[in-house]
């Protein structure tokens, strides 16, 4: 038999007298719960974001390239253009660059006498009263 004395009231078990409550009997969330919550919110929201931004760029690009290709295909056209004109005399160029170097050496000249005409006649007027 059991020579112990039964719980606080007669016919009582041992041990339900008093309510106990452990940590797993609360309702209430646990810190890691919550934290595993948040946690996979955090990475189901960022990886929705990575999704929209990725969509974007890919959006993008895709225009870009178009734009691009439509560009080159400009390009070729002008260039198709540009090579169906003569290339250019070069002789005649020589000859042009050879005239427009004398030129240039003769308006020196001449820009340098002027300048010492220029210096005669301040000369010529400080020296001559003025009215």
């Amino acid at each position: 038999m059991n020579l112990r004395p039964p719980g606080y009231e007669p016919g009582e078990l041992p041990g339900c007298s008093t309510p106990r409550r452990s940590r797993h009997d609360s309702s209430a969330l646990s810190p890691v719960t919550v934290a595993l919550v948040v946690g996979f919110l955090a990475i189901a929201g960022s990886s929705a974001l990575v999704g929209v931004r990725s969509l974007e760029l890919w959006r993008t690009s895709r225009e870009f390239f178009r734009a691009l290709g439509r560009t080159t295909d400009a390009l070729a056209v002008s260039l198709e253009r540009l090579s169906s004109f003569a290339p250019p005399d070069l002789d005649r160029l020589a000859t042009a660059t050879g005239r427009l170097e004398a030129s240039r050496e003769r308006l020196g000249v001449l820009t340098g006498a002027l300048g010492r005409v220029r210096g005669q006649w301040a000369g010529l007027l400080g020296v001559y009263p003025k009215k």
